[in-house]
C-alpha cells in the first residue's frame, strides 16, 4: 500500500526533519521561521544574495 512507503529523500517529511531547527510549529499547526536560529539566518542571506544576483544580471 503506499502510505507504507518510505519518503523519498526530497519528500516533505523529509525536508521538515532535515530543517527541524530553523522553523518552530505552533499547537494550532501554525509554522514561522525561527529567526534566533543562526542556520536559519544563514539560509536566509543565501537566499537573498541570490535574488540580488539576479536582479544585477537583468
Amino acid at each position: 500500500m503506499f502510505w507504507n512507503k518510505k519518503p523519498k529523500n526530497d519528500s516533505l517529511e523529509q525536508v521538515l526533519k532535515d530543517n527541524k531547527n530553523k522553523f518552530k510549529v505552533s499547537q494550532d499547526g501554525f509554522i514561522s521561521i525561527d529567526l534566533s536560529s543562526k542556520e536559519a539566518i544563514k539560509a536566509i542571506k543565501k537566499q537573498v544574495d541570490k535574488i540580488e544576483d539576479i536582479a544585477v544580471k537583468a
